[in-house]
């Protein structure tokens, strides 16, 4: 079994960020010195996978949170992968799944 390919990144102009990026997983983990804002992470985005690509960040139940440090994680998405088309700029396709939305439960301010 070979190892995994991991490549190193460091971005001119993004000082104080570096990407370490899992080519396997489509798995990017983003360090910071403690902000970014979103145009930088998708500045380091469009540079290791191009502008073309998409990405996500997942947002764990907090029991699953580790925060053990400045970074944020990406997933690239493929071609056939579920993505919100927010702009409506794709019509449907039927090899998509399509999901309903889900509503949160009802919260209930004050006691009970």
């Amino acid at each position: 079994m070979s190892d995994p390919v991991i490549n190193l990144y460091s971005f001119q102009g993004l000082d104080g960020i570096e990407a370490e990026e899992h080519e396997a997983l489509g798995h990017l983990i983003v360090r910071h010195e403690g902000t970014i804002t979103w145009d930088q992470l998708q500045a380091v985005k469009n540079e290791v996978w191009g502008p073309d690509a998409r990405a996500i960040e997942v947002y764990p139940v907090q029991g699953d949170v580790v925060n053990a440090g400045n970074m944020r994680h990406l997933w690239r998405l493929g071609a056939g992968d579920f993505c919100p088309d927010l702009l409506g700029h794709n019509p449907p396709q039927a090899h998509r799944r399509h999901r309903q939305p889900v509503r949160p439960p009802r919260c209930r301010m004050g006691r009970s």
